[in-house]
């Protein structure tokens, strides 16, 4: 049975500004009802808002600055700076994202209380909602919302 993996050796997943590089129960068998993310933001980049309905996040930033905004579904909100040596965590579905406001990349280190963790990004919950709801919510015109 394999204790290790090279996480930084593995092939990561693209987002627009970033990379996230993943370890499960796949890759260290012993590595259960837990996940690690080894998450990179491009400077001025942001990894879009977004949610894990089943999972909590806790996040350490290895390197640059940034800053985080966590929304509860109570209303119970932050926004605040991370950087090297920060410590976060996000509840199970709370709304967050990460903004990378430095001049190098952002690295930070997920480890996630799920298996296999969900994840929802806002943009994809966008395609479901009428246009004119969205026009109506944000106040633009419909025609913003057409593509």
């Amino acid at each position: 049975m394999s204790f290790k993996y090279q996480l930084e050796e593995s092939v990561p997943q693209q987002f627009e500004g970033g990379t996230n590089r993943t370890a499960t129960q796949r890759n260290i068998p012993s590595l259960k009802g837990m996940t690690i993310y080894s998450l990179q933001i491009d400077p001025g980049c942001l990894r879009e808002l977004h949610w894990h309905p089943n999972a909590g996040e806790l996040g350490y930033c290895l390197q640059g600055q940034g800053t985080m905004g966590i929304f509860s579904p109570a209303g119970d909100n932050a926004t605040f700076d991370i950087g090297v040596g920060s410590v976060s965590f996000v509840p199970t579905g709370y709304f967050h994202y990460i903004r990378n406001t430095g001049s190098e990349t952002l690295r930070v280190i997920a480890a996630f209380t799920h298996e296999t963790p969900e994840h929802l990004d806002f943009s994809e919950t966008l395609a479901y909602v009428p246009r004119e709801f969205l026009a109506e919510t944000f106040g633009d015109g419909e025609p913003f919302f057409a593509l």
